[in-house]
């Protein structure tokens, strides 16, 4: 047993020592959050000094902007949007903190500041369930008729109309934080809640006096654009999203409402939420076209000369089969029966058949074209 105390106590130390020596950004944020006080505090070290430490690395360790070197994040965020991007079955928004906000402050740590992170990123996100909450705070309190909420939010179980409860038409999925290219900063922000009178609320003082010693606590907040999916039948997520929209700007989320915090910004024509969703379309378009040069080099021959056929216009397409066909076949180095089956797969028999009435005189290239993909003019192409 002493032995094993020993082994902790030692990487402990180790934890302690990397947090001094190495730099924020190899950290994950809620590793430093449970385990960033590390091991017992060096001779002269105050508990309060330590907390700051740690809050300060778990800030800039945070910070993490579409350009930074550490694209782990960025990537997550811009999978994300493009696994939502179907209209049809998501209804998305972007929105921005007017100030500061608290969502989990009330989970335990070792600091004894709670913020929600992402388990495996490590980043600020408003829990699905949350969004929900609010959602429907607002709806019951504006007076939304009861059938409306209880098609969009469910209802709870009773010993009536509904014995086993039932599920809402819509899902609220996670909002994911946006990292910001145009303004990078930080995910997470320092503040500081003061105690002015810690021996009253201990019970060591019969009652508060203006001698007392304030007590300042480091804190973590949350700032930012944050992107909201709803999932769910177009005209149904599409109310959800508005109804969460109303609910954020007027009811917030988190703790310290009373102060102003969790309020947000849901005009998407504000500067801020203008310049998230730039962002968010600049990182979908990057991990789109990076998606797209791992599945080409992934891809045969024959895969590879559809894909490009494919993205062609038609006149383009009837030019590159009718008086380029030697350039293509040596640019995916398929034979000429090869690039036919392959052309075969992209032009529709629609438009094959149309292909067929037309003569040498009214269109060479689509006559030479329309040759090849039959067989009868394989030299067709070759002369002018």
């Amino acid at each position: 047993m002493r032995n094993t105390f020993q082994r902790a106590g030692e990487r402990l130390k180790e934890i302690d020592k990397r947090l001094r020596e190495s730099p924020p950004h190899m950290f994950h944020p809620g590793w430093l959050l449970s385990r960033g006080m590390g091991a017992d505090l060096p001779d002269g070290t105050l508990l309060e000094q330590r907390r700051n430490e740690v809050v300060d690395l778990i800030v800039r360790a945070s910070s993490c902007s579409a350009t930074d070197v550490r694209q782990w994040y960025p990537r997550a965020v811009a999978r994300w949007a493009a696994l939502t991007q179907d209209a049809t079955r998501f209804a998305r928004g972007v929105v921005c903190t007017a100030g500061r906000l608290r969502v989990g402050s009330s989970a335990d740590n070792a600091l004894e500041t709670g913020i929600a992170l992402h388990h495996t990123y490590g980043m600020p996100y408003l829990p699905g369930s949350v969004l929900k909450g609010c959602a429907l705070a607002w709806a019951r309190a504006s007076g939304l008729e009861t059938a409306y909420v209880d098609a969009l939010f469910g209802r709870e179980p009773d010993h009536e109309d509904v014995p086993i409860g039932e599920a809402g038409c819509v899902v609220f999925h996670d909002g994911w934080w946006i990292p910001t290219s145009a303004s990078p900063k930080p995910a997470l922000v320092r503040e500081v809640v003061t105690s002015h009178h810690f021996d009253y609320y201990s019970g060591r003082s019969q009652e508060p006096t203006d001698c007392d010693d304030p007590i300042p606590v480091a804190q973590l907040a949350a700032a930012g654009a944050f992107y909201l999916v709803i999932e769910g039948e177009r005209a149904w997520a599409e109310a959800a999203l508005r109804v969460l929209r109303a609910a954020l700007a007027t009811l917030g989320l988190g703790a310290r409402g009373a102060a102003g915090y969790g309020l947000f910004v849901t005009d998407e024509s504000a500067r801020d939420c203008k310049a998230a969703h730039t962002s968010l379309n600049e990182l979908v378009g990057r991990y789109q076209r990076a998606r797209s040069v791992a599945a080409r080099a992934t891809m045969t021959p024959h895969q590879r000369a559809e894909a490009y056929l494919r993205d062609l216009s038609p006149e383009t397409l009837v030019r590159k089969l009718a008086r380029d066909r030697a350039a293509l076949q040596q640019k995916f180095g398929l034979t000429g029966a090869e690039l036919r089956e392959v052309a075969l797969k992209v032009i529709h028999p629609d438009r094959l058949q149309d292909w067929k009435t037309v003569s040498r005189q009214k269109d060479k290239l689509i006559y030479k074209a329309y040759r090849f993909l039959t067989q009868s003019g394989e030299e067709d192409a070759l002369d002018d």
